[in-house]
């Protein structure tokens, strides 16, 4: 009975060595990021992208559907519209300003869904395991089996007034399914430890033991996976909205601008160079933070760090 508080203490928060070798601290993953020159560049290019998305109203000279004239149908980038105008006479830098605000938020808010799903689901799946393991693993593959570009591009099409919250819900219920896998090995490794074990044996319900134990051990890779999935989502979404299947018109974003300028793209090459150039450098920041962050969870598996 003298050891009774000590496995109490052990069973209710496990040792801190355990939980830094396995999801590191706050301070490890900005440590990370911040001690990198790709990390500082990364982090000050994502600061300024969503600093401008939040001013856009204050920022922009105009609204982004309004329309200047005829006389400014597809002029080229001047003092006056740095970003040119498009073939309707919209002020480019005005759509690009919105349509960071629409484009950024989908793809962080649609990522956070599918990381929290994912992790839930495969955290259950592993540390139950058994024929509750089974079930929810099988269905995982089953909808693994189905690419998820030609999954959303069915529930899109039957969704004939998506609004950007749609959008999100379509693109964060189609991406957790890899995340749950690595979830769930998470937990396979994490349900048999000493503190798990102590806490069974103190009668701590299994919810209780998911939610403080096993999940928190799981959230590592996850968050790793979920930043890729953040320059995933982005590039997904801009296909989506290029195909005018995405955020309707005339909300902006970075696909749906690229869209305007396709046709004449060799006359009026700023509807695509600066979307463009904004798509790209986004998902580089975006996967640049992921491989730091991949340095705290797995330090041996990456040499150069």
């Amino acid at each position: 009975m003298a050891d009774t508080p000590a496995v109490a203490n052990l069973a209710i928060a496990p040792p801190a060595t355990v939980v830094a070798e396995t999801v590191g601290t706050t301070r490890d993953y900005w440590r990370a990021i911040w001690g990198n020159t790709g990390g500082k560049v990364a982090i000050a290019f994502l600061s300024l992208l969503i600093l401008l998305a939040l001013l856009a109203s204050v920022i922009a000279a105009h609204s982004p559907s309004e329309l200047l004239g005829p006389e400014l149908t597809s002029r080229p980038p001047s003092w006056a519209y740095p970003f040119g105008t498009d073939v309707l006479s919209r002020d480019v830098l005005t759509r690009m300003l919105y349509g960071t605000r629409i484009s950024l938020r989908i793809a962080l808010l649609a990522a956070t869904l599918s990381g929290v799903v994912g992790l839930l689901w495969g955290a259950t799946a592993g540390y139950l395991g058994g024929a509750i393991d089974a079930l929810l693993m099988r269905s995982v593959d089953m909808f693994l089996a189905i690419p998820r570009v030609l999954l959303v591009l069915t529930v899109v099409s039957l969704w004939p007034d998506l609004s950007p919250d749609g959008l999100v819900l379509v693109l964060g219920l189609t991406g957790w399914f890899g995340v749950s896998r690595l979830a769930r090995a998470q937990a396979l490794g994490i349900r048999h430890r000493e503190f798990v074990s102590a806490a069974h044996a103190l009668g701590v319900s299994r919810y209780r033991v998911l939610v403080r134990h096993v999940v928190p051990h799981a959230l590592g890779p996850v968050l790793v996976a979920t930043t890729i999935g953040v320059g995933h989502v982005l590039v997904l979404e801009a296909g989506l909205s290029f195909l005018g299947l995405g955020v309707r018109p005339p909300t902006p974003t970075w696909g749906s601008i690229i869209a305007d300028g396709s046709e004449s793209y060799q006359v009026t090459w700023w509807l695509t160079v600066f979307p463009g150039m904004a798509l790209i450098g986004t998902s580089l920041a975006v996967n640049a933070i992921a491989h730091r962050l991949r340095v705290v969870i797995h330090p041996r598996q990456l040499p150069g760090r």
